[in-house]
C-alpha cells in the first residue's frame, strides 16, 4: 500500500512539473534554463553535496535571473515618466535574448543588460579591459554588443547599451 501511495505521489509530481505554467517577466528565460539544467540526477547530487558542472551552471543562471529581477525593480520608476520597459525578450532568428529594453517617450532606446557578479572582487577598467578582481571579463560584454547591434538593426534606430552590475 505504501508503495502505491509513493508511486502515485511521484506520478503526480512529474505531471505537475511538466504541466506548470511558463514564467514571464524579468529573468524568466534564465529561471527556465536553470530548471532544465537541474535534472533529477543533478538535484540528487546537490542533495548529497556533490557539485556538478550542470548544477554550477544552473546556479549561475539562477543568479542571473535574480540580477534581472533586481534591475527590473530599478527600471520600474521610469514607467511613471512615460518609458516603456520590456523584459526578457527573444531576438528573432537567434538563441539570444535581451534582458531589458527601455524606450523613452522621445524615442530613445536603451538596451539594459544585467550582470550579477560577486562584490568580493572590485570591478575596474585597466588598459581598456574590464577586470573583476584579477579576472578579465571584457569578453562577457560581447553578448551585450551583439544584442545592441541586433536591436538597432531591427528597430532602425540608435540603441544605447547599459550594463547594470549587482
Amino acid at each position: 500500500m505504501t508503495t502505491l501511495v509513493l508511486l502515485a505521489l511521484a506520478i503526480g509530481a512529474v505531471w505537475l512539473y511538466r504541466h506548470r505554467k511558463p514564467r514571464t517577466g524579468a529573468g524568466a528565460s534564465a529561471v527556465e534554463r536553470a530548471r532544465q539544467l537541474r535534472t533529477p540526477l543533478v538535484r540528487l547530487a546537490d542533495l548529497v553535496g556533490i557539485r556538478t558542472r550542470r548544477g554550477a551552471l544552473a546556479d549561475r543562471y539562477a543568479a542571473g535571473a535574480d540580477g534581472e529581477r533586481r534591475t527590473a525593480a530599478l527600471l520600474s520608476p521610469l514607467r511613471r515618466e512615460g518609458w516603456a520597459i520590456l523584459h526578457d525578450r527573444a531576438l528573432p532568428g537567434t538563441r539570444a535574448n535581451v534582458d531589458h529594453l527601455a524606450i523613452g517617450p522621445g524615442g530613445a532606446v536603451a538596451l539594459v543588460d544585467s550582470k550579477r557578479w560577486s562584490a568580493r572582487w572590485r570591478l575596474r577598467v585597466v588598459n581598456g579591459r574590464l577586470l573583476h578582481g584579477s579576472h578579465d571579463v571584457t569578453d562577457r560584454l560581447n553578448g551585450t554588443r551583439y544584442e545592441t547591434a541586433a536591436v538597432a538593426e531591427l528597430l532602425r534606430t540608435p540603441v544605447v547599451p547599459l550594463v547594470v552590475v549587482h
